[in-house]
């Protein structure tokens, strides 16, 4: 049994080019890339809102630092920006990185001088050999065609981050266990979590059944419910639970055989 991490977030993009990250129209992207994620990491998952709180970085895909001459192209080029949670923006994401050829990024973009409704070649080149060297899925944009198969799956039995089950061939499955390892997906965190929602889960279900009240999936979900979850993956399991089991007996089976598996 298994989960999708989200590896792909569609951004409704504005059609103009604009300062986006160093200018007035900064509001704007951001609002179109928090919607793109719910507003939880796109790197690790982690939830960023808390107590009416956001702690997160509008941060580029391909570091800024990589501009040539004063060029605006990395900076404020709209499909270079993502949402990132800070740990996963300033310590994991640029640790160990293979800077890309100097001859690819000198290039002159006049990128506010146009309007662009997708990714231009000379971005394209730049992408595609910074994922061949540094083996990261960046977001929001690094998921075409070509890297369609790399997928991140939750392994509902191992409670791990593992590679997609569309991961076929070796290169695929180094790329994304080098991706899972970077962010450490696979700290207790992150994979304890639904084993917490499945301890809360079975003891609802035995509390609920002591005070002889009714006991049914979704009434035993509602005390179990956030308006925000700790990391995206709470949320993709409960939508798993309500989709998936419709008897409060297999549910509560289910709950009880993941807390023993977790022991062995």
């Amino acid at each position: 049994m298994r989960l999708k991490f989200p590896v792909n977030f569609k951004v409704d993009y504005p059609e103009k080019n604009s300062l986006y990250y160093s200018g007035v129209d900064k509001k704007i992207i951001l609002a179109n890339l928090m919607k793109s994620c719910d507003s939880y990491c796109m790197y690790c998952g982690k939830n960023i809102i808390t107590d009416d709180k956001a702690e997160f970085n509008i941060e580029h895909s391909l570091e800024k630092s990589m501009q040539v001459d004063g060029q605006n192209f990395l900076e404020n080029c709209k499909y270079n920006l993502s949402i990132a949670c800070p740990s996963c923006n300033q310590k994991y994401k640029t640790r160990m990185i293979d800077s890309v050829s100097e001859e690819l990024i000198n290039v002159k973009v006049e990128c506010l001088e146009k309007k662009c409704n997708e990714i231009c070649d000379e971005y394209r080149k730049i992408l595609d050999e910074y994922l061949t060297r540094n083996y990261i899925i960046l977001q929001p944009n690094c998921i075409d065609d070509k890297l369609k198969g790399y997928t991140i799956d939750y392994n509902l039995i191992k409670h791990i981050f593992e590679p997609g089950k569309e991961c076929t061939d070796e290169s695929s499955i180094k790329f994304i266990s080098e991706h899972i390892a970077r962010f450490h997906l696979n700290r207790e965190m992150y994979t304890q979590s639904i084993l917490r929602i499945c301890e809360k889960i079975y003891k609802t279900i035995y509390l609920l059944r002591d005070l002889g009240a009714n006991v049914s999936v979704q009434n035993s979900l509602k005390f179990i419910k956030k308006p925000r979850y700790n990391n995206i993956m709470e949320k993709i399991f409960i939508e798993f639970i309500e989709e998936m089991f419709e008897s409060i007996d297999e549910l509560e089976e289910y709950c009880k055989l993941s807390i023993v598996l977790s022991y062995i």
